[in-house]
């Protein structure tokens, strides 16, 4: 796993070790604007559904097949 900063995005790499290929969810303290899965060289490969729950958390969904490499760039990211 890694994660890069940008200003006020970031750039957040992870790695399924074993999991299975079912949706999966990222959930941090803090927000941003938008999500993508974006390639190596920064190409968007598709959006990632961004949503609260009720303690105001954000979570991240999304499919990953075991043993995948997945990046996730967030825009306009605060409070992490």
């Amino acid at each position: 796993t890694s994660l890069n900063a940008d200003g006020n995005d970031l750039a957040i790499r992870v790695f399924n070790a074993e999991g299975s290929a079912a949706p999966q969810q990222i959930v941090f303290d803090g927000s941003a604007s938008k999500a993508e899965l974006v390639e190596l060289d920064g190409r968007k490969r598709g959006d990632v559904l961004l949503k609260k729950d009720a303690s105001g958390k954000t979570i991240l969904t999304l499919n990953m097949p075991r043993f995948g490499i997945r990046t996730i760039k967030l825009y306009d990211v605060n409070k992490l």
